[in-house]
């Protein structure tokens, strides 16, 4: 046996295989080993069958199943989970109560990963192996189960109906429902199957509940076993209903009614509108016969409501009075979910009640045969018949209409001789198959006149056109008069009269009598109701017709006098006018009818109103209406001005006349009729007038215009122009101001002269540096006499903080009175200085700051030369202006003795350029002082006002630096390269040395400082470019120039070698000529070219290479 490598249970291999001997093995059987044949496996690669060999599993090799953990004590069809126990060899199913996993996977004999099958159900989990048994063929050893139960997650697949009322049974459908213990639908809980034993429980189709009471909509939820609930998909949805079952019988329109039903629920039931009927609590919307109204929730299956008055109520068969044969119609009574107008479903009907027919209303009261009447009501069903009065109408029986069905009839009053011409009452009564109504009715009769006030002269006299009045009976609102000649013929009607009023006893009607009648004439009024009509007695009539013969003057003009002339009667209220314009001032004779009844006048007088047109003359009286043939032509009266003011904003409350105007203001004159005004008339400058016609905008009240050039400073009044060449004058003169002079040039506090007419009592404004204008107090008004008569004089003192510019004058209600045209030029003022030692001594090098005021330039640049000193500063000790160029300026508010002056603050450094004792000024802005030189002076109009300037500001200051000053040179011509000998004093203060060649250019030379009196400099190579004079400048100190060196040619040095085209001799100090070949286009070329000692080149000349 001591051939033996392997020992096989089928293929699970023998683990601690040991020889016993040669004879014998012994080893463990394998974990894995099920029964089956034995195999060993020698070293000589022969394999031995044993034969079978029967494995038993005892309790040590048991398979045992731990508890499920909480994350897989509940799972969904598919979801992989975790199983972990003993022994897990030869593992053919896992189940989950019962049910097969179709996959699992054994990760170890301790570990096994198992996907929840469908319709898993609530319990154990067993782990089975069918391929081992224990002993004696026991099969309890080859399994195990779980301690706890597995909760399988349901599916939910459908609803068995996505919509039932409450008590119907609801089938939940789906898989792996054995852990459902419960559901519920919007948090209302479903009674299933465990508290109710009629209802199926989980199996293949599903679980069962009854649909609960209320608003149980949306997706099933449903609780596990596990504490877990399962939502169902939204998309499979619930929806309960509310069912009507049932409806009272045997109620009337308007009364109310019980509907009975299923599921009555406020979350079901439509909310409509809080109609108090009889309170707050009908507030559910139900429909009756297609009419809505609101219900009253008693029960879960109980509604009340009002049948709506608005029911129509249809009756068909015999609707002979007193019959029974006839229908009444059902209506349809529905209620509606809260997805308004969706309604439930199954509709019941309702019968209603027909009641004893009212009569509630009549339309009209009263009327004539032929009349349309309505008659209003309840009930009015199954009507038969109407009788008015017990009159019988035979075959003209009125036919009744329905209009809206059991509220509105209608029928046609029939004619009858039985009817009285007097007013007279009737009954009407109705008849029919649900019972009888009546109502009284008012006949109407025909008129009757008993009197007429006034009835004409001499009696009672009228005038056309008065009031009158008619007395009688039936004399009825509507009836009209008409005016007849003698009879009612169709010829003698003389027109309708008009009527005012009526009474309510129908016994009067008040009218006005026609405007014309003619005298002595006899005439009737006809009285005409719809009954019928009358006439009266005779009435006399007399009128005299106005006539206008003439009128004076033809032409006049508003509040003109005019006398029209002719015959007529007094003019009635509002009876003159002009055109179409009444005239109420107007004086005319009186006259007493009673004594001179026929008298007529001659003439009146009237005033023109107004604002009124040309048009004919119009009168009323009371024998009628005239007007004159000729028109009377009326126009305004010339302008009326009140004053002028500056501007064209609102009239002032009063007009100030020492207001000053300038040319170009906008001036509004006021008054009455501006809108007539063409143009204006001014003095001139020369004496004569000059007109003026440019107005910018004009209405009855202003004319607006600019004020124009070359008017005379003291004409005074001027006049306004209207169409017909009228003149008015205007109440006080205009007060033009205009500047003919001012001092300029002034410095801090200087006295500032400004002269001009029309200036006195006015302000000074001074422009300021950020916008508007600084005012100063006027010191003095002067006017004076002689050849400068009516010329003002203004004196103020300059004020501080103030820029070059315009200056203003303002006051007398104008804030720009006059602007100079020049300018005003301020001098610039120093205000303090930092930066100097106690002893006013300050070196070269150092930074100095500066205070000032006047002094504003926009345009300034780092470098522009804005400060100077005045004095001693030179080795000759001379006076000069030396500038300096500043670094930086600042702006700011608050200096010397105002917190709002405007001051700049000037930054620069003390070069060199002047050692010596001097004062500080700043350059005006308005001299050139930019950087692109420096100025050899403070410009033409600084020199001029510097003293001014530097005694504002007068501390002297002394300047310590080293004076550099060249006196010579030697030698004064030289080429480039060479060396110039410098001699004077101060040169340990030299900083540079340049030459400045004839275009401008300087060169830096390179120099020694020989001593303080003595330097040597070399001729900067590009001086070859300049062949002319240069000028040596020493930098450094106060600097200093020496003039006219001369720069020459250097001798040229000519080298015969022949070089290659990248090989250009050098040489620092000469110039030299060389040949190099070059190659273009694969010829070779001898090129001779002269070398410059700053290493450019010019070509001389070119040849091939032979």
């Amino acid at each position: 046996m001591n051939f033996t490598e392997k020992v096989r249970f089928g293929t699970d291999e023998v683990e601690e295989l040991a020889y016993v001997g040669t004879t014998g093995i012994s080893g463990v059987v394998p974990a894995n080993a099920i029964t089956s044949d034995i195999f060993i496996d020698t070293s000589y690669s022969n394999t031995l069958n044993l034969g079978s060999a029967q494995v038993v599993l005892d309790s040590a090799s048991q398979i045992t199943v731990s508890g499920l953990e909480d994350d897989y004590v509940s799972g969904s069809q598919g979801d992989l989970i975790t199983l972990s126990g003993q022994n897990f060899y030869r593992i053919t199913d896992v189940e989950f109560g019962g049910v097969k996993s179709n996959y699992f996977d054994v990760l170890s004999e301790e570990e096994i990963t198992v996907q929840v099958p469908q319709n898993a159900n609530y319990g154990e989990v067993s782990v089975v192996s069918s391929l081992r048994t224990g002993l004696n063929g026991s099969t309890s050893e080859a399994s195990g189960k779980s301690y706890n139960e597995f909760v399988p997650i349901p599916e939910v697949t459908g609803l068995s109906s996505g919509q039932l009322t409450s008590g119907e049974v609801l089938t939940i459908e789906g898989t792996s429902l054995s852990g459902v213990i419960g559901a519920s639908i919007n948090s209302i809980s479903l009674t299933g199957y465990l508290g109710d034993s009629s209802l199926d429980g989980p199996n293949s189709t599903g679980l069962q509940f009854l649909v609960p009471v209320g608003n149980a909509a949306g997706s099933p939820v449903l609780s596990l076993k596990s504490g877990i609930s399962y939502s169902a998909p939204s998309d499979i949805s619930f929806t309960p209903l509310a069912k009507v079952t049932g409806v009272e019988t045997n109620v009337e329109v308007g009364d109310f009614i019980d509907i009975s039903g299923e599921n009555f629920h406020a979350d079901l039931l439509y909310d409509g509108e809080n109609y108090p009927i009889p309170d707050a609590t009908y507030k559910y919307l139900v429909s009756i016969g297609g009419e809505t109204g609101n219900a009253k929730l008693v029960s879960d299956r109980v509604l009340r409501a009002k049948v709506p008055a608005d029911v129509v109520i249809n009756i068909s068969g015999n609707l002979a009075a007193g019959g029974t044969a006839y229908f009444i119609s059902t209506k349809d009574v529905k209620i509606f979910s809260q997805n308004y107008p969706e309604e439930y479903y199954p509709v019941e009907t309702f019968t209603p009640k027909v009641g004893t027919p009212q009569i509630t209303g009549l339309a009209p009261h009263s009327g004539v045969p032929g009349d349309l009447i309505s008659i209003q009501g309840t009930n009015l069903y199954g009507m038969t018949g109407v009788d008015v009065g017990n009159i019988g109408f035979g075959t003209m029986a009125p036919i009744i209409a329905t209009v809206n069905p059991g509220k509105v009839l209608q029928f046609e009053l029939p004619s009858s001789n039985s009817y009285s011409n007097s007013q007279e009452v009737k009954s009407i009564s109705l008849s029919g198959i649900f019972g009888n109504a009546s109502t009284d009715f008012t006949i109407l009769g025909t008129p009757v006149i008993d009197s007429i006030y006034p009835v004409g002269f001499p009696d009672s006299p009228f005038s056309p056109g008065t009031t009158g009045a008619i007395y009688g009976s039936n004399l009825y609102s509507g009836t009209t008069l008409s005016l007849h000649d003698g009879n009612v013929a169709p010829v003698n009607f003389r027109g309708d009269i008009g009527i005012s009023g009526y009474t309510l006893a129908n016994n009067q009607i008040t009218f006005t009598y026609p405007a014309v009648l003619e005298t002595g004439n006899d005439y009737k009024i006809r009285a005409r109701n719809r009954r019928g009509t009358t006439l009266t007695s005779e009435l006399t009539g007399f009128m005299f017709n106005p006539v206008i013969s003439g009128f004076e003057p033809s032409e006049a003009e508003f509040g003109d006098t005019v006398t029209v002339s002719g015959y007529f009667e007094e003019i009635v209220t509002s009876g003159l006018k002009i055109g179409e314009y009444f005239v109420d001032d107007y004086t005319q004779d009186a006259v007493n009818r009673e004594t001179d009844p026929y008298k007529n006048l001659t003439g009146f007088v009237f005033t023109i109103p107004e604002n009124i047109t040309s048009d004919v003359i119009n009168i009323q009286t009371s024998g009628g209406l005239a007007s004159s043939t000729g028109i009377l032509k009326v126009s305004q009266p010339k302008p009326s001005i009140s004053g002028f003011y500056l501007g064209q904003g609102g009239k002032p409350s009063s007009f100030n006349q020492d207001q000053v105007f300038q040319v170009g203001d906008i001036i509004t004159v006021t008054g009455e009729r501006m809108n007539l005004i063409t143009g204006f008339s001014f003095t001139g400058e020369n004496g004569s007038e000059f007109s003026y016609s440019d107005i910018s905008f004009k209405n009855p009240s202003r004319v607006v215009f600019n004020v124009p050039p070359n008017i005379h400073t003291g004409s005074g009044v001027f006049k306004s122009v209207d169409f017909k060449n009228r003149k008015s004058d205007t109440p006080f003169g205009i007060n033009v101001s205009n500047i003919s002079g001012f001092t300029n040039y002034l410095g801090k506090g200087e006295t500032f002269t400004l002269s001009g007419r029309n200036v006195a009592d006015l302000s000074v404004g001074f422009e300021y540096p950020t916008g508007g204008y600084v005012f100063t107090q006027k010191t003095t008004n002067l006017s004076p006499s002689g050849p400068d008569f009516g010329v003002e004089t203004i004196t103020v003192e300059v004020p501080t903080g103030i820029t070059a510019g315009d200056i203003i004058i303002t006051g007398e209600d104008n804030t720009n009175a006059g602007v100079s045209v020049s300018g005003f030029n301020p001098l610039s003022m120093i205000s303090g200085l930092t930066g100097a030692g106690t002893a006013a001594n300050i070196g070269t090098g150092h930074t100095v700051l500066i205070t000032g005021t006047n002094y504003y330039n926009a345009g300034f640049e780092s470098g522009d030369y804005a400060i100077g000193i005045s004095g001693t500063g030179n080795y000759e000790s001379r006076n000069e202006v030396y500038l300096y160029p500043v670094n930086s300026i600042t702006t700011g508010r608050g200096v010397i003795e105002d917190l709002n002056i405007f001051y700049n603050k000037f930054s620069f450094q003390l070069d060199s350029g002047f050692v010596g004792t001097g004062k500080f000024f700043i350059v005006n802005p308005w001299d050139d002082t930019e950087q692109n030189s420096r100025p050899t002076s403070a410009g033409t109009e600084t020199q001029e006002y510097l003293p001014n300037q530097v005694s504002f500001f007068p501390t002297e200051y002394k300047i310590e630096g080293t004076q550099v000053n060249g006196t010579g040179f030697g030698p004064v011509r030289g080429v480039t390269g060479s060396n110039v000998e410098i001699t004077g004093f101060g040169f340990n203060a030299v900083t540079g040395v340049f030459f400045e060649i004839p275009s401008g250019e300087t060169l830096r030379a390179d120099f020694t400082i020989n001593s303080a009196t003595k330097i040597t400099a070399t001729v900067p190579k590009e001086g070859i470019e300049s062949r002319g004079m240069t000028n040596i400048l020493l930098s450094g100190g106060t600097n200093d120039s020496l003039s006219d060196f001369e720069v020459i040619l250097d001798a040229s040095v000519v080298e015969f070698n022949i070089v290659d085209a990248d090989d250009t001799p050098v040489s620092s100090t000469r110039v030299g000529n060389f040949t190099q070949r070059e190659t273009v286009n694969g010829v070779v070329y001898l090129v001779t070219r002269t070398r410059f000692p700053d290493g450019t080149t010019a070509v001389v000349s070119s040849t091939p290479e032979l």
